[in-house]
Order: structure tokens, then sequence, then C-alpha cells
């Protein structure tokens, strides 16, 4: 990784660390936690030493602050190293004293030279998504994907939906066969799976693969760990892909090829001992094929790599869960995925958000012939020109409130070939096409699929229409109707809009309330450049006061005296010919386009660069008055004078920029805590509420009669038809109330340009490509139906696109929290913001995927966990934890906002999860997740290389080795005796209905992006149960799965064996404090597969 070469790297203090280098570590169960850390995440330093925890610890958290302060020298933020040391030593405190824990892939990784020196901060990410959808252009991409990340430690999901989407072609057996020398690297690995499939995709060469540079098997893997496996499960991987695909040549590609890649690839990525593969598939729950992928008897070929993925399916709310049922009573697959509820809901508590947009198993999108509003002055654009640009645009968005406003929309882009199509006509004759699942928002606040959209189904409309200010100015000026339900209120003229949010900071320091001039308030004009009043692009605007704008004119209007030709040798007849002939040339639209185009492009760009070196001296001017003439404390930040005062509720000390300055809150918490009459503002909300519904009824009752008579209804006919609805009628012309009609005048100007209704919806014959853009915030955009004069539009809004919960190749990094280990719940809370600031500072790392790069810009999606919940519960209680759950929520969310704006990031699109767990939660002693454990006691056998530097450490202490089954030459087998707590129960304690119930009380008090449960249960007496529990579940969790209790019979060495109090107590006896002191030997050895029951997608 290129740094800069004066970069001084952070580090913890001598004096601070010295600390901690005697202080046991609080590993959990017995010695368990211990054992698992030196096995599993100690890494080997350069003196051929292993770590010790305290050395673990600091490289974690040296490697975390200097990922922060390489993004904040990055970008000129402002580093403040003692803030950053204090801030570091806390987290390190609460790390070693395992009140949070980063994740295995952060403990293993962080501060290491594969992120220091290589860059790879892929490899401190949990889990990862990648679509094959657009295979037909993405070729041999997503296969590529999951085994780059798969190398690098990454669990990766993905789905089927490629299938059918290309042809297999089969290599071109009449071209030379390429050789292929594979380098012995990661990169040389998935590089070699890529010419493979291509051949076979494309149709090209055929390609030869010369494995003389892998490294034999046995030699140590520098960096990532382990030892090699040697060549062979590199070929075995490229035999078999070219044994299915040979037998698929000429075909469409299947849902079988697509899992059968992926699973060869991760049995691929296992024998070779290149860290763990966990992968999971997500299929349609109505496809036969791929409810059969574990059905052995059907395809006995996949016996043998089957088992690398974890196979779900997405879940439609309302579906049958019955025969998908059927099979999870055999083997506890399919896993179920509701996408609707990933989509529009955080934390189910709360009403829908719409977040995850992007959550989705399909891609609802738009034909590309689709008009985008867009907000740079071009008007609209269809969806299909801006993918092929490929660059961000801004574009119209509808808030919450339904209030018009402009949002970056990101990455347009084609989603689907050949889509099926349906066709939505309006009742003003005007038609939209686009997928039938495609999103959009009625007026009532309800979202409905294009499908299922009824006659009368009213969408908020867009509006922009010509006007002119006066009938002295002859100009048109494009006026918003920025109020969806409400076109009476809140317009706006587009190049004030457009203007505030390109120029936003010229626009709040120039703005100055006590002036006005009319109805335009603040004292500022907008200026169009080349005198076009309808040309709205952001270089054709500028800012100036009232006064500025005059003098401009005066200066430079070529009419009246200002014309080259008004010269004193005429007459005063002359003179007035003259002048009134310019006045009347540059009336005119042709006129002034002419003249317009004679300004240079180079002319323009010089015009614009003298203007904003012009605004920033006066910037600083500004800056600098107010500086000498406040009495506030200031500093100066990338020249901008900032206001420093503290919060007025907690103290805190806040750091504002000057046009900001009066903001008296540090959080959301602050300002709520300090707000009076929280009631009373609850009833003025309903009142409204109420208010707004009866005003939109009124005016659908005047919309129906139009459509019934095919003309416009008398007021007489109108009050009758809302009496028979039960809607009030009455007009009041003295109410202030903005959703009140004052009379029927008003009635049928709202009604006129209220909304837009839906006519009728089919579906087409013909497929077309379709396209789709992601909208910033408010994951909405205007369609444009139709153009009106002067430069007017008229059209709806509609969501954007929906995809994965986890978008195609994004990354997300889990971080784990142990309520347990707190004594108090101000401590937890403590706990949560270091543990929130290690998840978000992962996101600042750059990937070599710059499609992950995009993604990951956008979503920085994080997920802060707990661990120990059954812990919990059985100390605390049910209503202690919601508590627990819920202040730590906000705290996370209060926390998310201010690290945000101080990285100058976007806020993470979710934030809190229940990852499963694995080995991370043994190291704290602590159960996984929310799950309960099998028996209170029992034995954790792990497995060891005969050969292991730790094998001496167990022996001293008394721990029973033996030689591991099977493998007798080279393993040994130790037995670690275990008690989880009193009073907690057990998993066979617990119904399927109670854990199913649990796991909904988180989804809807703590985690916003997905609850990781597995669901035990008993075949013979709860298996015909799981149906008619996921038909009362399905509207509270996003995801769930299960596994059946089965009598495997007792075998040797079993990983967990339960005991009884006895037995444990007399095991617990014969050893002693385990004491590894300082190990001289080999590296941490991998994990070889995922280590908890599910992979956390």
């Amino acid at each position: 990784m290129i740094t800069n070469p004066n970069y001084k790297p952070f580090k913890l203090s001598d004096s601070f660390i010295n600390n901690y280098k005697r202080k046991r570590a609080p590993f959990g169960f017995n010695g368990l936690g211990e054992l698992v850390y030196m096995r599993t995440y100690s890494r080997l330093k350069t003196d051929g030493k292993n770590e010790m925890w305290w050395e673990t610890v600091q490289r974690v958290v040296e490697g975390t602050f200097n990922m922060q302060k390489r993004h904040i020298e990055a970008h000129s933020l402002g580093w403040n190293p003692w803030k950053a040391q204090h801030s570091a030593q806390e987290m390190y405190d609460r790390i070693f004293s395992m009140k949070f824990l980063p994740p295995g892939r952060g403990l293993w990784a962080m501060g290491t030279p594969l992120t220091e020196e290589r860059g790879l901060f892929a490899a401190l990410n949990n889990c990862a998504f990648v679509s094959t959808e657009n295979i037909k252009e993405d070729l041999s991409k997503p296969f590529t994907f999951l085994m780059d990340a798969s190398m690098l430690g990454v669990g990766v999901g993905f789905d089927t939906l490629g299938a059918g989407n290309m042809i297999i072609k089969g290599p071109n057996e009449s071209r030379k066969t390429e050789l292929c020398e594979i380098p012995d690297t990661r990169q040389g690995w998935v590089e070699s799976l890529k010419l493979q499939l291509e051949s076979h995709f494309l149709g090209t060469a055929p390609v030869e693969f010369d494995y003389s540079q892998i490294r034999e098997e046995g030699v140590a893997i520098a960096g990532f760990g382990g030892v090699s496996s040697g060549p062979e499960p590199l070929k075995e991987l490229h035999d078999k892909i070219d044994e299915i695909l040979g037998k698929s040549a000429g075909e469409p590609i299947s849902i079988t090829v697509i899992v059968d890649i992926m699973n060869l690839i991760g049995k691929c990525v296992v024998s070779g001992n290149v860290r763990r593969s966990a992968e999971i598939v997500f299929g349609d729950a109505t496809s036969q094929e791929y409810l059969d992928l574990k059905n052995y008897e059907v395809n006995p070929h996949r016996a043998e790599y089957g088992w690398t993925s974890n196979n779900s399916i997405f879940a439609e709310l309302g579906m049958d869960y019955t025969d998908a049922c059927e099979r999870v009573k055999l083997n506890g697959e399919p896993g179920f995925a509701w996408l609707e509820n990933m989509q529009n809901y955080s934390r189910m508590n709360n009403g829908p958000d719409h977040k995850d947009h992007r959550a989705s198993g399909g891609n609802p999108c738009f034909t590309g012939d689709t008009k985008i509003a867009v907000a740079d002055g071009r008007g609209s654009v269809s969806i299909k020109e801006l993918a092929e640009s490929g660059d961000d645009v801004a574009v119209y968005s509808m808030d919450k409130e339904g209030l018009i406003e402009i949002k970056m929309g990101r990455n347009p882009r084609l989603t689907r070939k050949d889509s099926e199509l349906v066709e939505i006509k309006l009742e003003d004759g005007s038609k939209l096409r686009c997928t039938p699942d495609h999103k959009f928002i009625l007026n009532t606040g309800e979202i409905v699929e294009a499908k299922d959209l009824k006659k009368g189904s009213s969408l908020p409309s867009f509006k922009k229409y010509a006007e002119k200010i006066s009938q002295k100015n002859p100009n048109h000026y494009l006026r918003m109707y920025k109020n969806t339900r409400d076109s009476g209120k809140d317009t706006e003229f587009e190049h004030r809009m457009i203007a505030k949010y390109y120029y936003k900071e010229n626009y709040d320091r120039m703005y100055d309330v006590a002036k006005s001039n009319g109805w335009l308030k603040g004292g500022l004009v907008v200026h169009h450049k080349d005198y076009n009043s309808q040309n709205n692009s952001p270089e054709n605007l500028e800012w100036m006061t009232f006064k500025e704008h005059t003098a401009y004119h005066a200066r430079h209007d070529r009419s009246g005296e200002n014309n080259g030709m008004f010269s004193k040798t005429h007459s005063e007849e002359t003179k007035t010919k003259i002048g009134d002939k310019s006045i009347e040339r540059w009336a005119t639209e042709s006129f002034r386009k002419k003249q317009s185009a004679g300004i240079t492009e180079v002319g323009r760009e010089k015009m614009s660069k003298s203007s904003q070196e012009t605004r920033r001296k006066e910037l600083q001017k500004y800056y600098i008055e107010q500086d000498e003439n406040t009495d506030l404390d200031t500093v100066w930040i990338d020249e901008k004078l900032h206001a420093v005062k503290p919060c007025i509720v907690c103290s805190k000390s806040l750091v504002l920029e000057w046009r900001s300055r009066h903001q008296v809150f540090c959080s959301i918490s602050c300002s709520n805590s300090h707000t009076k009459g929280s009631r009373a503002e609850g009833l003025r909300n309903a009142f409204k509420d109420r208010q707004q519904k009866t005003l939109h009824n009124q005016i659908m009752m005047f919309k129906d009669l139009v459509q019934e008579l095919g003309r416009q209804p008398w007021k007489k006919e109108w009050e009758l038809k809302c009496k028979e609805n039960d809607v009030a009628c009455r007009l009041n012309k003295h109410s202030n109330n903005p959703f009140a009609l004052s009379n029927f005048k008003d009635l049928v100007s709202r009604a006129t340009t209220y909304n837009h209704r839906v006519s009728s919806v089919r579906h087409l014959d013909n497929k077309e490509d379709v396209y789709n853009l992601t909208v910033d915030d408010n994951h909405n955009v205007g369609i444009i139906l139709e153009e009106v004069k002067n430069g007017g539009l008229k059209g709806i809004f509609a969501l954007q696109c929906l995809e994965q919960t986890l978008e195609s190749y994004e990354l997300c990094c889990l971080v784990e929290t142990f309520p347990t280990n707190h004594d108090s719940l101000d401590d937890y809370l403590k706990t949560l913001k270091y543990a929130y600031m290690y998840a978000k500072t992962v996101t600042l790392g750059k990937t070599h995927w710059p499609e992950t790069n995009r993604v990951m810009l956008r979503n920085r999606r994080i997920g802060c966990s707990m661990s120990g919940i059954a812990q919990f519960i059985s100390i605390h209680g049910l209503h202690e934890l919601r508590t627990w759950m819920t202040d730590g929520y906000d705290i996370i969310q209060d926390l998310d906002t201010m690290y945000s704006d101080w990285l100058a990031v976007p806020k993470s699109i979710k934030t809190t999860s229940i990852k499963p767990s694995g080995t991370v939660s043994l190291l704290a002693g602590a159960t996984p997740g929310m799950h309960y454990p099998e028996s209170r006691y029992y034995i954790r056998r792990m497995r060891l290389s005969i050969t292991s530097p730790l094998i001496p450490a167990l022996q001293k202490a008394g721990y029973s080795l033996e030689p591991a089954f099977g493998s007798e030459a080279s393993t040994l087998v130790v037995g670690i005796p275990v008690d989880v707590g009193e009073g907690i129960r057990t998993a066979s304690e617990l119904s399927l209905w109670e854990q199913l119930s649990l796991a909904a009380f988180i989804q809807k008090y703590w985690a916003d992006n997905q609850v990781s449960c597995t669901v035990t249960f008993d075949p013979e007496t709860e298996g015909d149960q799981i149906a008619p529990a996921l038909d009362y579940f399905q509207y509270q969790l996003k995801g769930i799965s299960f596994l059946p209790r089965l009598d495997y019979g007792a075998y040797p060495q079993m990983p967990y064996e339960a005991v009884d109090k006895e037995t444990y107590e007399e095991l617990l006896s014969k050893v002693n404090r385990l004491s590894f002191g300082r190990i001289k030997g080999d590296d941490v050895e991998a994990e070889r597969f995922c280590d908890n029951d599910v992979c956390e997608i």
C-alpha cells in the first residue's frame, strides 16, 4: 500500500502499554478461551515468538487508529493526536477486558502487513454478497469475487438469478490452446479461474495450466497463516469445472451449474488451507431444481461438495410454507429470507423506512426510455442515457413529508436484460413501463408493487411550470411545486433550488433574514450568466445581493444607454429608436440564445473561476470580521471559521461550522431530553395527520366524479358524494389550516394539480432491458411523463432499484459486544462507542474491487452485535435486556451522526445485528449470539497438530491429550471442561416457538440488520409446527434457519459432549490454570470452515 513518506504512524504510549504487560487477560471457560486465542489469533512475530494477548490488542488498536489517521490526514480534516491517544487507550482497555471484541477477521488481520503494507482491508470484514443476475455482462466476475473474498477469509453469499441469462459456448477447439503458468499467489489462483470460465463462457481458445510454480504441500503460507496444500485442490477445481461446463456446452447456464461452481470454489479454498470458506446461496422458493440441490438422490454428484453452502429461499409474505417445511424437517434446509421486511424496515418496531431499498431477489426497474427529473438544468434525461454516461447526477426526490428536494442519484445502470414488463396508464392518458415488481409510493404512504396497483391508486405528482415573474418582465422562469400533497403550498423557482443545492455555502453566508424584495426573502437573487432565464445549469447560476445584481446589469446589459451604438452624436429621436430596438431584441428568446451562444466555453470557465475566487475572498473577509466581533470561542479549519461551544444538556464540546453556530445540542438524545410538551406535540401531529387525510379524501371524491361524469362536477354533486362516503365536506374560508379548503374554487384548483391516479395496469408481451439508479436518503425519484409548454414538466415519484440486503459486491464488518461482562448499563453504553468506532473505521479501508468500493462508499454498513444473550436473560431478565437494547441502539445512532460528520462520510445505512459468533465468543466466555447452550456442563474438544507448541503448556496444566481417531500419527485431541453459568436454560428446554419469539424480540428492539438465529427443533414433536410458526412470525423477522435435533449416538471425540455436574467437577479438579507464557513456534492455525452454525449475510 502506497502511503505518504512523511506519515508518522499512530502508536499507543509505552507507559500505557506497560500497565498491561503483566496483567492477566480474562479469558473465559476455564482456559478454553485462552487456548482458542493461542491456536487461532496469536500471530507469529518477527522474532519467532507468538503474540501475547496485550500485544494482539495493541496491534489491533494501533491498526484501527492508523486507518482513521490516514483518512483524516488524506482529506485534511484535522487530526487531534491527544484525543486519538485518549480514545485509543479506552478502546484498548475495553478489548483487553473482553467487553467487546473485533471479529475474528479483525483479531487476525488488523494492523498486520496484510493491511498496513498490502492494503488488503477486505480481509477485515465478515461477510459479502455477490449477485449472478448480470452474468451475461459480468461473465466470470461473480465466481472470481467469491474465490478472492473466500481466500481472504470473508464469508460470501450469492444468488441464482443469472440462471438462463447466458449460453455456455464451450472452448473453441479449433484455436490453439493457451498455456497459463499459475503464480503461487492468491491473485494467481483467482486469475486461473477467470481464464478457465471465460474460455467456456465466450468460446475462446482452450486453456492449459502449468502448476509448477505453486509451492509444495506443507510449506508455511506467509501473511495468511497455515501451510500450503500444494497444487492438488486447484487442479481438482479446474478438472471439475471443465467436466461440469463441458456437459452444458450450448445450453443456458442453469441454477445447478451456478451453485456447483460456487460450491467447488468453496471446497478448493478449504482444501487449499487458505482460511475458511463460508457460503450461503439464495434461490427461488418455487424452483424444484433449486430445492433439489441437496437432494443427493436427484443430484448424486453434489454429495462431495454440496455441504459447502447453506441454502435459503426468498420467501414471500403470505406464501404457503408447507412444502418447504417438509424439507426442513429432514435436514434443516432451506432457510428463509423475507426480502420485503429487509427492504422496508430497520428495527421491526419502527414503521417502514425503506433504507435497504436495494434489498430484493430481483431488480425492479424502468425501461430505457423512462425520463428522470434531473436537477442540473437539463430538465429530464432518459435513464438509458444516464446509464451510458455512468455519472452520478442530481435528481428531484420526495422526502417523508411529501416535499420535493434535490438529492444525488448514484450509479445509473443497466440492471436486467430482457425483463418482463407492465404498462401503467394514468387518468390523463400518460403511460409508464416498468418491471412488475417495481414499487410505488401512494399518497396514503402505502408502498405497492406495479402489478398490484389498482384503478384509482393515487400517486404523488411532480410538477414544474414556466411562469412570468411579472407583466413587465417578459422572461419565463421554471417554478417547482414542491408540496406533492398540496400543490397550493411551498412553490419555489427551480433556479433558486438548484443554486441552493450547488452553492449552499454561498447562500448560507449571504442570506440576510432582515432583507427582502417583495416575495423574495433574504436579500438574494440568482443571476443567469447567459441571460437565458430557463438555463438552470449550475455553471450558469450565481448568487447575488439585490444591489450586486442591479449594479451588474447596469454594467453589462446591452440595452438603452448600455448599448454600444448609443452615442451623443445621434439625435434624440435616433437614441430613442436604438434603445427601444435593443430592449425589443433582448425580450425575444431567439436573440438571447444567439447572444448566449456567442460566449465561448473558455469565456464561461474564466467567468466562473473569477466569480469563485471573488466569492472565496469575500467569504474569508466575512469570516475574519465575524471572528473579530464574536464572543464565541472559535477555531479555523480548512480556511473556514468554526465555533466552539458546550452542549447545553451534557456540556460536551461542540465544533460547529459558522453557519451552524446557533446549535445548542450535541445529539438527538440531548435534544429530546430538553424538549418539553412532547405529549402536546404528539396531539398536534395526530390532528395534522387527520386533517391531511381528510383533504386527500375530499380531493379523491372530486376526482372520482370527474371520471364518472366526464366533466367538472358541481358543488352540490361533490357534497353528496362526500356524504355518501362519510367524508367531511365543510368549506371554511376563515381557517388558517393549510389542509382546510377555503371554498369550492380552492377545491377545483387543488384537485386539478393534486396527483396522478392510475387508470389501468396491464402485462406486456414484449421484453426489454431495464435500468435504475440509487437516490441518496429518500430512495425515490421523479419520473417525467409529459412535457408542457415553455419547458414545463409533469410526472410522478417512484421508488428506485431494489436488490439484495447486502448489495452485490458489498462487504460488512460485524463487531461483538458482551453485555454480561459489564457492571452497569452506563458502562455498556460506553463500550458501544468503541465497538461502533472500530466497525465504522473498517469501512474507511478501500478494497481492490472497484464494485465493492462504489457500494461501501455509499452504504458504510456495519453490524454491532451482542453475544451472551442467553446468559444475560438468566441473570437480569428479558425486561432489562429490552432496556439495554433500546438505549444501546439510540446511542449508536447518535454516534453514527457525530462520527460520520467528523470523518466526512455518509451515515451507515444499518448499524446493528446479531451475528452467530463462533470462536470469538469463546474468548470472552460468552454463549454465541442469541443461542442457548446444548448443556450447562460439557466437554469442548479441540484438535491440535502433534507438533503444536501449545501442547507442553496443556500437559503441564494437567489436561488430557489423546491421539485423534483416524489421524493418530499427526493430530492430538484435548478436552476442556466448560460451565456456561448458573441458572441458564439449555436449547433442549426451549420450544421452537420460544426461540422464534426471542428472535422477533431482538429484531424489534435491537437489530436493524438481521438477527442470525438457527432454531433447533425436535422433528417428531415439533416438525409439523414449523409451517404455522413461520406463518405467524413472517411479519416479525427478516430471516431464519432451522436445525433438527437428531440423536446421532455417541462417537469418539465428539466436539461437544454434554456431562453432568459431578463429571465436570471431577475433570476440573484434575487441571490447573493454563499458562502459555512466551511460545516460540508456528503461526496461527487457519480456520478452514465456517466456525459458526450459519453464515451471517
